[in-house]
């Protein structure tokens, strides 16, 4: 598959949107930049039997206490809005993972399957070797998806 790098409309997610095909939101957006103001709006633009995608960004922080606290609340937000979809009955589709950066990805692979453990293997950056690989790999157990990510996608269909 070839990956559209290019922001060539302007928008920061162009490139993903593009080479998932749907259309997606970013939580991490500030509401005035925004065309929607909220998720709310953005799921209500949507037409029933649609496929969207929701952002969930990963701050990269050099100073692993930071960078480890901003996974954990990524962790938490993806709980979050996952429980807020399925409240609203849209059906969760998939999870994809966004790597290096969300503008310019290299890869979007879809999160525990085959793909995420060649990706993991093959294209995302090894664990470094003593207690700061040991923390991200006690990490990476509890948030179920590579430190290194720079985003995380919901995929949800809605109803």
């Amino acid at each position: 598959m070839i990956l559209h790098t290019q922001a060539s409309d302007g928008s920061p997610l162009f490139a993903l949107e593009n080479n998932m095909r749907v259309r997606m939101f970013d939580v991490s957006a500030p509401p005035s930049g925004c065309e929607y103001g909220s998720m709310d709006g953005f799921v209500a633009s949507i037409e029933s039997g649609q496929q969207f995608g929701v952002l969930v960004r990963i701050e990269d922080r050099p100073n692993p206490i930071i960078k480890v606290f901003s996974l954990i609340v990524a962790w938490i937000k993806l709980h979050l809005l996952r429980m807020k979809l399925l409240r609203k009955g849209e059906a969760i589709i998939a999870l994809y993972g966004v790597y290096p950066t969300v503008e310019y990805p290299i890869a979007i692979y879809l999160l525990g399957m085959k793909a995420e453990k060649y990706s993991n293997q093959h294209v995302l950056p090894a664990f470094p070797a003593g207690v700061n690989g040991r923390i991200r790999q006690g990490v990476m157990a509890i948030i179920k998806f590579h430190p290194s990510v720079a985003g995380v996608i919901i995929v949800a269909q809605k109803k």
